[in-house]
């Protein structure tokens, strides 16, 4: 029975002993319920919650608690029909195999404490764990961990249903897509540089995504789309925005565009270099030091 138990049975399914997390009511160590539900409060008022665990063990376990009832009655009852598998016995036995558990966890050296504190260090810290992120708006490089609260970039929804989180205001969200529009940007820095239109386009392809913003409306922005995820599909690099992507931002963009402002140093605030121009290298442009500077 007792390897049947999850680990930190006292616990709900899925939340950590070291996490922190506040959680109420019973739950049952050998499968995933947690209650005592509403309709048993309900229809047991006064009666203390525990006994509902009882219920729940002899309507779902008694089948695996045969065993453990058969052992106690012969240890334990001198009666002919023996002791009866009723709510408070299950409670006992589901009492001896917890504490048989926790027995077995008991450490031969050193502190509990500070055991679950080394692993804790370990788990969150390994690589897995870390990783660098470029910021979707900026381009810059952060670390990011994933349990740090305190890290400077990190993951927004996209488009649910605007722009960068859902408390982004529709036309905040109009606002920001609007800074960093690739049309306002081509307007004021990409007029020369460039041999022609198709010469423009393609080096600004790679860095070009298209943001849905309203009814059957795309945005096309000047970002880094590298560090991008969707739970939906696999995207290529230069592929629109669905309501399943996500992207990182960094916290000094996000403060400028959830107010519906273009970042200070985001690409597209002139801040788009991309690789050398083709015509450096077709007209052979050098720096002579001859040349006064303009």
């Amino acid at each position: 029975m007792v390897a049947k138990l999850r680990l930190n049975p006292l616990l709900p399914k899925g939340v950590d002993a070291d996490s922190g997390e506040r959680v109420t009511g019973l739950c049952c160590g050998l499968c995933d319920a947690c209650g005592p539900p509403e309709e048993w409060k309900e229809a047991h008022v006064g009666v203390a919650e525990r006994l509902w665990l009882g219920e729940h063990l002899r309507e779902i376990h008694k089948d695996e608690f045969d065993r453990m009832h058969a052992a106690a009655t012969r240890c334990y009852s001198a009666l002919p029909t023996g002791m009866p598998l009723n709510d408070e016995l299950l409670l006992a036995l589901y009492t001896q195999i917890l504490h048989q558990q926790q027995r077995a966890q008991i450490p031969a050296v050193g502190y509990t404490v500070n055991r679950r504190c080394v692993d804790n260090f370990y788990d969150q810290f390994r690589d897995d764990k870390i990783r660098s992120l470029i910021c979707f708006t900026c381009a810059q490089v952060f670390v990011e961990d994933k349990h740090d609260t305190a890290s400077s970039i990190r993951y927004y929804d996209a488009l649910q249903p605007y722009f960068l989180q859902t408390h982004t205001h529709f036309g905040l969200a109009g606002d920001a897509l609007k800074a960093l529009d690739r049309g306002v940007f081509d307007a004021r820095y990409t007029q020369v540089g460039y041999e022609n239109q198709q010469d423009r386009d393609n080096a600004l392809a790679g860095w070009t995504v298209g943001v849905p913003h309203g009814h059957k409306n795309v945005v096309r922005v000047v970002c880094c789309p590298e560090d991008r995820t969707c739970s939906k599909k696999q995207h290529a690099r230069c592929d629109d925005l669905c309501s399943g992507c996500q992207i990182p931002v960094c916290d000094g963009c996000h403060e400028s565009l959830i107010k519906g402002k273009l970042p200070p140093l985001a690409l597209a605030n002139d801040n788009f270099t991309d690789f050398m121009l083709d015509f450096i290298f077709k007209h052979k442009v050098c720096v002579c030091a001859d040349c006064p500077r303009s």
